[in-house]
């Protein structure tokens, strides 16, 4: 498929999926923070749902950018250059807060996972969820997600730019590589690139009741979210049919584990969705844009970034608190330390993805004559 004029978005929709993703990469880190031993207390913090929110958005974004891209090798560079610009620097980073608690602080290790180094190589290539394996990134849980998304990056790269048998044989190859498991979520990854194809169609011009029915819709999802989501007396019956987590195909096991919400995250998934749909018409003022546009984009830009980093930040600056403060629980000075910690670093690998992205197109241009 070749680049098509890509149409102008809905100024509220974006500042839309903007907030949201703040919102989400929030969550990720606040169920992470407000548990023992980081907090004297667990609070329920929806942490799962907000990865939902992320695969939305993450198709919606990925679509609304291959429309305007060239060919295969332009989406690559985009596609790679976007994701090791966070993802290195997050598992050098795991990498190191592993070290520094091994050397310094060993007596503070709960619980020590086996082959280090192995975790972290192999985190490079995304195969961590491949089937059956749950291979864990030492103290960075959340990068369990990475290794779904960019498959479904690959996935839809190849049915956006491949065409024919090509298409297929490279798309079977994927599908038996990555196993189930990765694409039972998928659906609401396509959910978010089905939406912004939608909207495309649609235009940038939000109907008049669209502001009205986004609040009913909000309220629907909030309520979802936080009070009781239908869907789950499916992921009831789902886990009641595993044995450890593992469904049963005759001799075969297939691990499905967590993923067992399926049927929870396609709703929650489709309300936000609609959410995005009918929000054109709410932050497309220039008043919402003028007090707050600003400030939300640049919040915006550091979500990668929170969210890959948090967790072994978390885990550093926990360590160090509890040698210098044993007596306390300084859960606020954490997350400001954390934040800290992810503006300083996202300064300078999220923002500055450009060395990436120089050196993947590159590769991916070697031997390629150049253009008449």
């Amino acid at each position: 498929m070749f680049a098509m004029p890509r149409p102008p978005l809905n100024p509220g929709v974006s500042l839309y999926l903007d907030l949201t993703r703040i919102c989400a990469a929030l969550m990720v880190c606040l169920h992470h923070l407000l548990q023992p031993p980081f907090f004297d207390r667990t609070i329920a913090i929806p942490g799962r749902s907000a990865v939902i929110v992320f695969f939305v958005i993450s198709g919606f974004v990925i679509a609304y950018s291959s429309v305007g891209e060239r060919d295969w090798r332009a989406y690559a560079v985009s596609r790679l250059g976007r994701v090791y610009s966070v993802a290195i620097p997050a598992l050098l980073l795991t990498g190191m807060v592993a070290l520094a608690e091994a050397l310094l602080w060993p007596n503070l290790v709960a619980e020590r996972q086996d082959w280090p180094g192995l975790r972290l190589l192999l985190s490079v290539f995304f195969v961590n969820q491949f089937w059956n394996l749950t291979i864990g990134v030492l103290s960075n849980g959340p990068y369990w997600s990475l290794c779904y998304e960019v498959w479904y990056y690959v996935l839809f790269g190849i049915v956006w730019f491949c065409s024919g048998w090509r298409r297929l044989i490279a798309a079977a190859m994927v599908v038996l590589l990555v196993g189930p498991r990765i694409l039972l979520l998928m659906p609401i990854w396509l959910l978010g690139a089905g939406l912004y194809l939608a909207l495309r169609r649609r235009g940038a011009e939000a109907a008049p009741r669209d502001r009205e029915v986004f609040f009913v819709v909000v309220s629907l999802f909030v309520f979802v979210l936080l009070v009781y989501n239908p869907a789950s007396i499916v992921t009831n019956h789902v886990e009641q049919s595993l044995h450890n987590g593992y469904w049963h195909v005759g001799s075969w096991r297939v691990f499905i584990g967590g993923d067992a919400h399926f049927a929870a995250d396609y709703l929650l998934g489709l309300l936000f969705a609609v959410t995005v749909w009918f929000s054109g018409g709410v932050f497309d003022h220039k008043a919402v844009e003028r007090l707050h546009g600003r400030v939300i984009r640049w919040c915006s830009s550091y979500t990668f970034s929170l969210y890959l980093y948090h967790a072994p930040l978390m885990v550093f600056f926990h360590s160090l608190l509890m040698v210098a403060l044993p007596d306390e629980s300084p859960a606020l000075v954490l997350l400001v330390l954390i934040m800290l910690g992810v503006w300083a670093l996202g300064s300078v690998t999220e923002h500055r993805k450009e060395p990436y992205t120089a050196l993947f197109r590159r590769l991916l241009s070697a031997g390629v004559p150049p253009r008449a």
